[in-house]
Parts: C-alpha cells; sequence; structure tokens
C-alpha cells in the first residue's frame, strides 16, 4: 500500500464518523420536537398565537400531550345537568391540534345537557397519565368545518372486519367543538409535576 494510499483512509474514516454523528443527531433532534414545528401542530409550547394554548406552570412538553390526543380513539365527556346532576360518557372525537370534535344524538343526555350548560371536561381516563381539558362545547354549523370534521373521522375510525369508515353526517346528530381554555396533565401518578396549559387570548 502507498504512503498516498494511507493517508487518504483516516481522512475517508474521519469524514464517515462526521456524516454519520450528523445523522444520529438529525434523528435525535426530530425525536425530541426539534427544527420547525409541522404544520397541523397549531398549539405548541414555543409558538404561542392568539387564542392557542400556553404553558402555566410544569414541565411536561406540549409536544407530549397533543401526541397522546392525537393517538386517542375515545375520551370521556363530563355534563351537567339542567338539574345539576353530573354525567360521563365515553366517546369518539378527533384532535385537530387546537380542538376537539365529537358527535351525538340531538336528543342524547348529553346533547340535552350542553344545551343547558356549556361547560364540559374532557378526559382520558387514566389515572396514571391523566390528560383533561376544560372548556365550552359548541355546536358546529358550517358547512367547510363540518366537511373537515368528517374527513377526519373517516381516517381515524375505521371497522377492521368491513372497511367502513365513519361519518359525522347522521341524521339528527350534532357535532361540537371545545377549545380547551385549560389543559392539565401529570406523570406517573405524582400530581406534582402537574402542568397546566391555558388559552392565551392577547
Amino acid at each position: 500500500m502507498t504512503g498516498n494510499a494511507l493517508r487518504v483512509i483516516p481522512l475517508l474514516a474521519a469524514a464517515m464518523t462526521m456524516d454519520l454523528a450528523a445523522g444520529v443527531f438529525a434523528l435525535c433532534a426530530d425525536d425530541l420536537g426539534a427544527g420547525p414545528p409541522r404544520p397541523s401542530h397549531r398549539l405548541t409550547a414555543g409558538v404561542i398565537r392568539p387564542g392557542a394554548v400556553k404553558p402555566r406552570k410544569g414541565h411536561i412538553p406540549w409536544d407530549n400531550v397533543d401526541r397522546r390526543l392525537r393517538s386517542m380513539r375515545e375520551i370521556w365527556i363530563a355534563t351537567t345537568s339542567p338539574a345539576g346532576r353530573p354525567d360521563a360518557t365515553p366517546i369518539w372525537f378527533w384532535w385537530d391540534g387546537s380542538a376537539a370534535y365529537f358527535t351525538c344524538a340531538s336528543v342524547a343526555r348529553k346533547a340535552r345537557n350542553i344545551a343547558a350548560q356549556s361547560e364540559v371536561v374532557l378526559l382520558n381516563g387514566d389515572g396514571t397519565d391523566p390528560i383533561i381539558l376544560k372548556g365550552r362545547a359548541e355546536r358546529v354549523l358550517a358547512r367547510a368545518e363540518l366537511e373537515r370534521v368528517d374527513e377526519a373521522y373517516r381516517e381515524k375510525y375505521v371497522d377492521p372486519g368491513t372497511g367502513e369508515r365513519a361519518t359525522i353526517f347522521v341524521a339528527d346528530d350534532h357535532v361540537y367543538r371545545v377549545q380547551p381554555h385549560l389543559v392539565a396533565v401529570w406523570a406517573y401518578a405524582t400530581a406534582a409535576n402537574r402542568t397546566e396549559f391555558v388559552r392565551d387570548e392577547a
């Protein structure tokens, strides 16, 4: 082997090491949420817009909450009757990064309760790693918004046996939107690490 070849080998090894390090850094940065946020992530702890959610206390990152809400199939909703009696039921829902959407029959107890008292609580029902959203349930009537929610439902809820896709366009059903004014989470069944996000109305 010539002297020139011996000098080239260490240079190639160094270049390969630098490329490998750059690749590992890129993967780690992606896992940690570094770089520009995805367009669908409208609520992040680092990018605060009017009407979005901003951190108030704690250290659990918003991306962790957002990712879990997007992956959950169901969520619980707590409502209050006109007589003040509480009620809670599990529902299908879609989280778009800013609001939770759900449907129910117009004659359902939820719909009657919301008509009398629109403040609701949504929660994942997990006592170890809870996610709690508090806000007002508002009925969605705009056609463009309804079609956007329907598209999301069709993508999210697919019957594994028949392939049939869910739709929100069901006779006598209402569609609601909940933009939380408070999101509270904690982890490892330890309320001491409770983290809160509040809506930024500035």
